[in-house]
């Protein structure tokens, strides 16, 4: 491959900021001519801690987000952010998901991109659209579609990587497997906000078999049933070795196929939610303990290198809160 360009597109600057520093990280090991990363980011709560701990030399320039808005950042060997205010006043003026990846694609002017799509929703959509009065999710139909129109308007191919928070039903991705712009496929399901990209290490897992990734994602949700048959696994760890070393829409199907014989679904809308009230009043209580204010003080200047003081940390403290119920861990 000549070179690498990964457009990505999310709905918070906490998970636009891990993954950066993830593929970064990364891609800066391989020797490629030439890397580029394309992102924009929609903010609606004040700035989080991931921004601050990924952009700490441009934290002037970065600010805190007040009423929300919008993060753009690009990398051609340098990083370069900006930040927009976010307006919803007037139709115009809306930015929609297939503007932002068209702008993206434009910039980064190559046949081929990677696509990294950052969701937060459940099955009813992916991600957020600023397209009507109120932002929305868009349903996966709707993503097919607007892709099929970017590529074919672009003459571009797509590798998707596509995060999914909360599992979504088996199916699905055959939609966009067939999808004649998009080469290959990757779905995942992270299992905290700011774990990003764990798209090798659930299977390096079972490979080493230190922990199998989806027996512990089967404590939290528990509508998955694991098939832990060593004949399974091995035929689905051969099939991930082949996708990630000949990536296709052949070998894609081939690993899903045999995916599906280790992780089967059964869950009901009642059971996700008994199970949702049972991870928040169960599961958390059990593997955390109470940390003071300055304890939590240190954390953040060791981890995300800013400082609070007294009167701010009550502030930091209720939007960290609000992010985690967010995302409903």
């Amino acid at each position: 491959m000549a070179g690498c360009n990964v457009l990505v597109y999310g709905s918070g600057n906490c998970e636009i900021a891990a993954l950066i520093e993830e593929e970064i990280e990364l891609l800066g090991k391989v020797d490629h001519p030439e890397i580029k990363i394309f992102a924009r980011g929609y903010i609606l709560e004040n700035s989080c801690l991931a921004m601050y701990k990924r952009f700490s030399s441009l934290k002037d320039e970065i600010g805190q987000v007040k009423r929300g808005g919008l993060y753009e950042y690009f990398y051609d060997g340098e990083e370069k952010i900006e930040r927009h205010e976010m307006v919803l006043a007037k139709s115009s003026e809306k930015e929609t998901f297939e503007e932002c990846l068209q702008m993206g694609i434009k910039r980064l002017n190559a046949d081929e991109i990677f696509l990294v799509l950052i969701g937060q929703s459940n099955a009813t959509g992916l991600f957020w659209d600023f397209v009507a009065e109120r932002p929305s999710k868009l349903r996966y139909e709707d993503l097919s579609q607007v892709l099929y129109r970017l590529g074919k308007r672009n003459r571009v191919k797509f590798h998707i990587i596509m995060d999914i928070p909360t599992w979504h039903g088996v199916e699905f991705p055959y939609m966009l497997v067939r999808h004649p712009y998009i080469e290959t496929l990757f779905i995942y399901e992270r299992r905290k906000p700011f774990h990003l990209l764990p798209i090798a290490k659930w299977l390096t897992r079972a490979q080493t078999e230190e922990m199998n990734y989806l027996e512990a994602l089967y404590k939290y949700y528990p509508g998955y049933k694991i098939n832990m048959d060593h004949v399974i696994w091995r035929k689905c760890k051969e099939c991930w070795k082949n996708y990630w070393q000949y990536s296709s829409h052949e070998s894609w199907k081939a690993f899903y196929d045999a995916y599906k014989e280790a992780v089967i679904y059964s869950a009901t809308r009642q059971l996700e939610h008994k199970m949702k009230i049972n991870f928040k009043t169960e599961i958390i209580p059990k593997q955390s303990r109470e940390i003071t204010i300055r304890e939590l003080q240190e954390y953040l200047v060791e981890m995300y290198h800013t400082t609070f003081d007294d009167k701010n940390i009550q502030l930091w403290l209720t939007d960290l809160k609000t992010c985690t119920d967010y995302y409903k861990l």
